[in-house]
């Protein structure tokens, strides 16, 4: 599994070789400079490649600090499901994500608290969908956050602009959805 989310966040930032063991030893506590780049090795993507570099320059600046945040399905496991939250940083794009076998907003917040551990910059913006574990927004007729949620309580704590995309439109979301949706894919041809 290790080798497997190595790929993928490769694949999917292109990022720096230290960067990429820091973002990912969360996860694989046994990363290394050294065990990862063999891994990009034996995929072949030790390498960035010229149109990836050249699209890498086409973003716009950001400061760090703006995230994206999403929450995915996995695979069931001995009948037991698990989800996987992910944050991006948009000017950096540095990743960090935790499997949890339930999509609560005290797991979202328990996300958050990881997440502003992690970074090493201040967290002042968040990107999330308008799902249960990150907004109470369609539990009333008014379909407007109450700011009483959980997460949108960790959020003003923390001096966190919490941000949500229009509804039904994940293409708002796209750097962490993409993320996703290449898990998905790769679960399915696996």
């Amino acid at each position: 599994m290790g080798r497997e989310v190595i790929r993928v966040v490769r694949t999917l930032t292109w990022i720096e070789l230290d960067d990429l063991v820091d973002s990912v030893l969360p996860s694989i506590p046994n990363a290394n400079r050294s065990n990862v780049y063999r891994t990009l090795k034996a995929f072949d993507i030790n390498k960035v490649p010229e149109e990836k570099k050249e699209q890498a320059k086409k973003f716009k600046e950001y400061e760090p600090g703006y995230l994206h945040i999403d929450v995915t399905y996995l695979p069931k496991l001995e009948d037991i499901k698990y989800y996987l939250y992910v944050a991006i940083d948009r000017a950096t794009r540095l990743m960090y994500f935790k499997v949890y076998t339930n999509k609560t907003a005290s797991n979202a917040v328990d996300f958050l608290d990881r997440c502003q551990a992690y970074f090493p910059f201040y967290i002042s913006h968040l990107l999330t969908d308008n799902g249960a574990e990150f907004t109470d927004k369609f539990t009333n007729r008014k379909n407007k956050a109450s700011g009483n949620h959980e997460f949108d309580m960790a959020c003003i704590e923390g001096h966190i602009d919490h941000r949500l995309t229009a509804p039904a439109t994940p293409k708002t979301n796209g750097m962490v959805e993409r993320v996703n949706g290449t898990i998905k894919d790769q679960r399915c041809h696996d």
